[in-house]
C-alpha cells in the first residue's frame, strides 16, 4: 500500500496511540487465528483445489500479523525513521506485495467456483490441486516484483540540493588577481542520509512513481471488476433456473389436475407422488448425493463471496486515501489489516465442517 505522505501533527498523537492498540490486537488475533486455520487445512485429507488457496491467502495473513503488523507500529511510533535503507526497502517491499497476492487469490478463488458450479467439467479437467499450487507460486513471482518496484523508489537517503562557489577568468586576462574573476554560483545535487523511510526517486523518478500509482489503482479496481463478474455468473443463472424450474412444476402440475378433471377418473399414484412433491424412494436414494453436494458447493461459494466482500470492503478507504480521493485518516488508513484477520470468523461462522474441526481441535487440546 503506498501510504500517502502526510506530515505529522500535534493532534495525531492521540489518533497513534489508538492505531497502535488496534494494530496489537490485530496482530496477535490474526497471528493465533491464521495459525489455527492453516493448522486445520494443511492436515485436512480431502484437499479441494479452493483449500489451496485459502491456505496460501492464511500464510500471507500469518506472516502479515506476525512480521509486517508490528514492523509498522515501529514504523509509525517513531514517524518512520530508521537507520538502515534496506530495512526501509523491506518493509516498503512486504507490505506492497501482501496486498495484490491477497486480490490474486480472491480472484482465482472467484474463477474456480465460477468453474465448478456453471462448468464442473471443465473445472476437472483443468482444476487440481497441482495446479493450483503452481499457480500459488506464479501469483506470489507477480506480487513480489510489484513489491520490488516499490521498494526501489523508497529510501532513507535523499538528494538535496548543493550550491557550489567556482571562480572563473573574465575577459581571458593573464593577470591572476582577484578583481579579474568573478564568482558564479552553481546548483548540484548530493546524496545525504536523512534517516526517514520516503520516497527518494534516486533509483525511480517521480513521474515513474505516479504512473505506477495509477497502475496500482487500476490493479485493484480490475480484480473488483472480475470478481463481480464471477459472482454474477455463478448466482444469476442459479437464481434463474431456479425459478423457471418451479415454473415449469407449477404448470405441470396444473396440467395433470385439469386432465384428471377432464376425463373424470381419479389420479394414480404416480401423479399422486408427482402432483404431491414427494418422488419415490428410489429418485431420493439417486439425487440425494448429487443435491447434497450441489448444496454443499453453493453454500462454499456464499462464504468464499463474503471473503471477497470483505477484503474489498477493507481496502477500499485505504486505496481512495492512497489516491487522494479522500482526506488521509491515520485510524481508517490501517483498517485494511483488518482483512488479514477477519477471514477466520467467517470460516467459523458460514462452515460447519470448520466449527466441526476447531472443536476436534478443541477437545485433542484438552485430553
Amino acid at each position: 500500500m503506498l501510504r500517502p505522505l502526510i506530515p505529522k501533527m500535534d493532534n495525531q498523537s492521540a489518533g497513534l496511540y489508538i492505531v497502535i492498540a488496534m494494530l496489537s490486537c490485530l496482530s496477535v488475533t490474526g497471528t493465533c487465528g491464521n495459525a489455527t486455520v492453516i493448522y486445520i487445512f494443511y492436515r485436512k485429507e480431502d484437499t479441494h483445489t479452493y483449500t489451496t488457496f485459502l491456505l496460501a491467502k492464511a500464510i500471507t495473513d500469518l506472516l502479515t500479523c506476525l512480521l509486517v503488523i508490528p514492523f509498522t507500529i515501529y514504523m509509525e511510533y517513531f514517524e518512520f525513521y530508521i537507520k538502515y535503507d534496506f530495512l526501509c526497502k523491506l518493509y516498503q517491499f512486504s507490505i506492497t506485495s501482501a496486498i495484490p497476492y491477497s486480490a490474486f487469490l480472491i480472484v482465482a478463488i472467484a474463477v474456480h467456483m465460477y468453474l465448478s458450479i456453471c462448468h464442473p467439467f471443465i473445472k476437472v479437467r483443468i482444476c487440481t490441486v497441482f495446479r493450483a499450487k503452481i499457480l500459488c507460486v506464479c501469483l506470489s513471482v507477480v506480487a513480489a516484483c510489484i513489491g520490488i518496484f516499490v521498494a526501489l523508489m523508497y529510501g532513507v537517503n535523499q538528494k538535496i540540493p548543493v550550491p557550489q562557489l567556482y571562480l572563473t577568468q573574465a575577459n581571458g586576462t593573464q593577470n591572476v588577481t582577484m578583481d579579474s574573476y568573478r564568482n558564479l554560483v552553481s546548483i548540484e545535487t548530493e546524496i545525504v542520509f536523512a534517516g526517514v523511510c520516503q520516497p527518494n526517486f534516486l533509483i525511480l523518478g517521480e513521474d515513474f512513481m505516479d504512473g505506477f500509482q495509477k497502475f496500482y489503482t487500476a490493479l485493484f479496481a480490475g480484480c473488483l471488476v472480475i470478481i463481480i463478474i464471477m459472482y454474477s455468473l455463478i448466482y444469476y443463472p442459479h437464481l434463474a433456473g431456479r425459478t423457471n424450474i418451479q415454473n415449469k412444476k407449477s404448470k405441470s402440475l396444473d396440467l395433470k389436475m385439469s386432465k384428471s378433471n377432464h376425463m373424470g377418473c381419479k389420479p394414480t399414484v404416480k401423479d399422486t407422488e408427482l402432483t404431491s412433491g414427494h418422488p419415490r424412494e428410489t429418485e431420493k436414494i439417486l439425487r440425494t448425493s448429487s443435491r447434497k453436494g450441489d448444496k454443499n458447493l453453493q453454500k462454499t461459494a456464499q462464504m468464499l463471496f463474503v471473503v471477497a466482500v470483505a477484503f474489498f470492503v477493507t481496502y477500499f478507504p485505504a486505496f481512495l486515501m492512497a489516491d487522494g480521493i479522500i482526506e488521509y485518516n491515520m485510524v481508517v488508513f490501517y483498517m485494511y489489516f483488518a482483512n488479514n484477520v477477519v477471514n477466520q470468523f467467517i470460516y467459523l461462522c458460514m462452515s460447519k465442517t470448520f466449527r466441526h474441526d476447531i472443536k476436534r481441535l478443541i477437545c485433542r487440546c484438552n485430553q
